[in-house]
């Protein structure tokens, strides 16, 4: 028969240590993994930085990459362009903020829109526009990291008042798009600058 012999005080510490010890690591190696889900978590939900008006989740596209189809790039510059030029003397505040998202801060649209804006204020003018064609892609390329496409259009641009009437004026219109981060524009692309110039001979 085997007799136990009860641990002495200085064995029941040491288990107690060993004890904590034990929990100790368990609870440390326990602490790392949760911060590592978290960390995990972060980076995945970093990744989707945008959702539709539905919920749909939008991925994170690096802005190197198009993004947008070319038919899609057309569409987007069209609607734009004519957004920015259709305007008139009671509602041009709604009209200016509606054309204004499509454009970036560095493309100073606002500021370059409003002497026109001014005066079709004072004379009570109309602003309209007409284009004969959908505007073409002429260039793709990565400037400074970002994709950004060069489109070229025609655009007929008229002013009309109560007692004026002004014959349109046809130019051709050079628009640079830009990609954007999804936070910025759920499009994914905005206006970086646009350059009006008559036709010749129109």
């Amino acid at each position: 028969m085997t007799t136990a012999i009860p641990p002495t005080g200085t064995e029941k510490a040491s288990s107690l240590v060993r004890l904590c010890t034990t929990l100790g690591i368990a609870a440390s190696i326990a602490t790392i993994a949760a911060v590592v889900g978290i960390y995990a978590a972060a980076r995945a939900s970093l990744a989707v930085i945008a959702a539709t008006n539905s919920g749909v989740v939008i991925p994170a596209v690096p802005l190197d990459k198009p993004y947008l189809n070319e038919a899609r790039v057309r569409a987007l510059v069209e609607e734009c362009l004519r957004r920015s030029f259709s305007h008139d003397f009671v509602n041009y505040r709604q009209t200016m903020n509606e054309a204004k998202v499509c454009y970036t801060d560095d493309s100073h649209f606002v500021e370059a829109m409003d002497p026109k804006i001014e005066e079709m204020k004072k004379n009570r003018m109309v602003m309209t526009n007409t284009m004969p064609g959908p505007p073409v892609v002429v260039r793709q390329r990565i400037v400074g990291g970002v994709f950004t496409w060069e489109l070229q259009a025609e655009i007929a641009l008229g002013l009309e008042g109560t007692q004026t009437k002004f014959t349109p004026t046809r130019l051709n219109v050079t628009t640079t798009l830009k990609r954007v981060p999804l936070t910025a524009s759920t499009k994914g692309a905005l206006i970086n600058s646009i350059e009006l110039r008559p036709v010749v001979g129109g």
